[in-house]
């Protein structure tokens, strides 16, 4: 059996860091459990006094189980000392507006078999902050933090790591849009690709 890999192109677009001199955290997922959308707002509760931030949670509801989820998202989101905006159903472009005026994207969900947000956020010239049960964590490589699955306590560690130091943030950002760059183009996978199937 093989697996094709994602693949995406390194966005062109001038950022702008740190609107309104905060910390803009993004995260994409759909709006289920396993996305651990409370476990990445549980860890930034603990961080308001020591650097600003705000968060959007981009997700998709697609049944009945995920309205009733999103409810009680929506509830805790509420009563977050900190700003929470909460985004459903959004087509690819608004999708890639809200990574480009965002400064650092976070996915705490456990047992992600593959999660092409990471790779999107990358070509946007984002950090990335994963599980190290996100099959996809193999994606950073000086451009972002492995947390603990499901440990709150890990996550918020890496969050202050990296949102306390802007230049290192800064550092990873421009870290994962060269690595998209290198390997993850289309071009760069089509020929990775050929010379796999050639070689069998």
């Amino acid at each position: 059996m093989y697996y094709v890999p994602f693949c995406a192109s390194a966005r062109n677009q001038d950022r702008k860091w740190f609107n309104d001199d905060c910390v803009n955290i993004v995260s994409v997922g759909k709006f289920v459990k396993r996305k651990n959308h409370d476990l990445l707002m549980r860890s930034l509760e603990t961080l308001t006094s020591k650097v600003r931030f705000r968060l959007t949670i981009v997700g998709e509801i697609s049944d009945v189980t995920g309205k009733s989820y999103f409810r009680r998202i929506a509830d805790m989101a509420r009563q977050m000392p900190f700003e929470v905006n909460l985004r459903v159903n959004l087509d690819r472009e608004e999708v890639f507006r809200i990574y480009e005026d965002s400064d650092l994207f976070v996915l705490a969900s456990e047992r992600e078999p593959a999660s092409v947000s990471n790779l999107e956020a990358m070509s946007c010239g984002l950090p990335i902050i994963v599980s190290d049960s996100n099959q996809t964590a193999c994606y950073i490589d000086d451009n972002g933090l492995i947390f603990e699955s499901g440990s709150a306590a890990d996550l918020s560690a890496k969050l202050e790591k990296i949102m306390s130091d802007r230049e290192f943030l800064i550092q990873c950002g421009d870290k994962s849009k060269e690595l998209v760059a290198e390997h993850h183009a289309s071009d760069k996978v089509y020929r990775f690709l050929l010379e796999e199937i050639l070689e069998k």
